[in-house]
C-alpha cells in the first residue's frame, strides 16, 4: 500500500536517514570502514550500506557509528516477514 510519503519526508521523520557513520577495523584500529543509512522503500525498514576497509583515519566531524545501532540495523533485515505483507 502507497504511503503517499517522499524520501525526503521519511528523513525528516527520521533524521539518522542518508547520514554516514565510520566503523573501526576489529583487529586493525589504523583501518575504518563508512556506513551509510539508507532506507529501503520496498520494506519500510533502514539498511546499513557499507564501504571497503581503508587504511587512513577517519574525517573530522563524522561521528562513529554505537555498536547498538548496528545491531538494531542488522536485526531489522532479518526479522522482516515478506509473505505477511504479500
Amino acid at each position: 500500500m502507497y504511503s503517499g510519503r517522499t524520501y525526503e519526508d521519511m528523513k525528516r521523520i527520521d533524521p539518522t536517514i542518508g547520514k554516514i557513520y565510520y566503523q573501526l577495523h576489529p583487529k586493525d584500529n589504523n583501518q575504518f570502514r563508512t556506513i551509510r543509512i539508507g532506507f529501503n522503500a520496498f520494506s519500510g525498514t533502514k539498511t546499513p550500506q557499507y564501504s571497503q576497509y581503508i587504511t587512513g583515519t577517519p574525517p573530522d566531524g563524522m561521528p562513529a557509528i554505537s555498536p547498538v545501532m548496528l545491531r538494531k540495523l542488522n536485526s531489522i533485515q532479518q526479522s522482516y516477514n515478506w509473505e505477511s505483507n504479500l
